[in-house]
């Protein structure tokens, strides 16, 4: 008789492109990765490297990232460093948003969200307390491509994975996943300054995107040292995807926007692109250079402000002018955006 046919292994076929059957029952999804066997299957580096991609195939994503530094500055301080990160990405029509949460790096920032949120060409950013600014992409360091405003765990997070094996069968989100555990034999990318490392990755058997990311690190940070000159402790980062084409579009941040008429200076009838920032207020107009002067002389002076001054003309499109007060006075400098014709309008007001 003739020997039956060897099943293909792990190696033959790469995890991220396995197709999941119907039959396979979810496993549960553990609370430590176990640990990788002699002779397990080795990760397809070529279907890691190709993660991203996969992901591009579908029109909208939610990913979350929690990480936790904890440790002793040089000084014997204890340290607790939290971050969470919450990412969006719609491809069609095209839009992102990327919120960041800290705590434990110093009393400016703690507890402070900075959300992040581009929709076509306009960027918005918010801030806790502090009121949104909003521009286009090309002025505000936007990106075109929204998948390049995301981190990209492949090459962010798990780049340059050689000896990662095949650890089982796990389920995160949803996602029936293929887990290969690593550790400081195969340091990724960024984190060879760790004295221990270990993690695991897991692609979806279905999509062959990364649905699950863990990564534990001892060593050094002078990044999350919560103002000490260094600190060494332990790192513990998650990476997941959440949800897959659930999310049709995004909107614009309830703190960006603003309705011209609630300002409480005089705004043109035609302004765009109005943001509030730490008390500073800009937006965009078409209204030609000389009208827009003559509104803020006018429209101030009936508000009850002097002008400080001969109003400063830096040329056909550019203006400073200077307006005080018994509440305090008040700059707008009027300048050009563009050879649109768009002109960009800041007041900023002084004690």
């Amino acid at each position: 008789t003739e020997p039956a046919a060897e099943e293909p292994t792990k190696e033959e076929m790469p995890a991220a492109t396995q197709p999941a059957t119907a039959t396979e029952a979810p496993a549960a999804a553990p609370t430590e990765a176990p640990a990788a066997e002699a002779g397990a299957a080795m990760l397809d580096t070529a279907a890691l490297a190709n993660a991203g991609s996969m992901l591009e195939q579908h029109n909208s994503y939610h990913a979350v990232i929690t990480m936790n530094f904890e440790g002793t500055a040089d000084d014997g301080t204890p340290v607790n460093t939290v971050m969470n990160m919450d990412m969006v990405n719609v491809i069609n029509p095209p839009a992102s948003r990327f919120a960041i949460n800290l705590s434990g790096v110093g009393e400016e920032v703690d507890s402070q969200v900075i959300e992040v949120t581009t929709i076509g060409d306009t960027v918005y950013t918010s801030m806790t307390g502090l009121g949104c600014f909003s521009g286009s992409a090309a002025d505000m360091g936007g990106f075109t491509d929204s998948f390049d405003s995301m981190i990209s765990p492949e090459q962010d997070l798990v780049s340059d994975l050689e000896k990662a094996r095949y650890v089982g069968e796990e389920t995160h989100n949803g996602f029936v996943s293929d887990c290969y555990a690593f550790d400081q034999n195969d340091m990724p990318a960024g984190f060879e300054d760790a004295e221990t490392l270990d993690g695991l990755v897991c692609l979806s058997k279905e999509y062959g995107f990364i649905s699950h990311i863990t990564l534990n690190a001892t060593g050094v940070s002078d990044q999350f040292s919560g103002g000490a000159a260094t600190t060494k402790g332990n790192m513990t980062l998650t990476y997941e995807i959440t949800e897959l084409d659930e999310v049709a579009e995004l909107t614009i941040p309830a703190d960006c926007q603003i309705d011209a008429a609630d300002s409480q200076w005089p705004i043109l009838e035609d302004a765009t692109n109005v943001s509030t920032f730490q008390g500073i207020t800009i937006y965009s107009t078409m209204t030609p250079f000389a009208d827009v002067v003559s509104f803020y002389q006018d429209e101030m002076a009936a508000a009850g402000y002097q002008p400080s001054g001969d109003p400063a003309i830096l040329g056909e499109t550019s203006a400073i002018l200077d307006f005080t007060s018994d509440a305090g006075s008040v700059s707008v400098t009027i300048t050009s955006i563009d050879d649109s014709g768009s002109l960009q309008v800041l007041i900023s007001p002084s004690e």
